[in-house]
């Protein structure tokens, strides 16, 4: 799995290498673990590349270390909820 993670860093990263123009912003929505600074796409960045790291996050418990990200959004979380309890009420009749 690690692996893939790997993979699917590196591609993106060429993805956005491949559309850097001067003056221009490149904008990669991704996962969590994706952006992250310290492991995720901008480690596969050319050297000298600027990047800006912002996370999107329900609740307030920080899904990231200061040092990997820029920025932070959070929204209220929404409560737990088991999807699977209605099945199971079904499926027991």
């Amino acid at each position: 799995m690690a692996r893939i993670q790997l993979a699917k860093d590196d591609s993106m990263a060429q993805t956005v290498t491949s559309q850097l123009q001067p003056g221009k912003t490149v904008l990669l929505i991704a996962g969590r673990g994706h952006v992250l600074r310290s492991i995720g796409i901008p480690t596969w960045l050319p050297a000298g590349t600027r990047s800006v790291v912002a996370i999107g996050q329900a609740g307030s418990q920080a899904q990231a270390d200061a040092a990997d990200r820029d920025w932070v959004h959070s929204t209220p979380a929404l409560p737990a909820q088991d999807h699977c309890a209605a099945l199971r009420e079904k499926w027991k009749k």
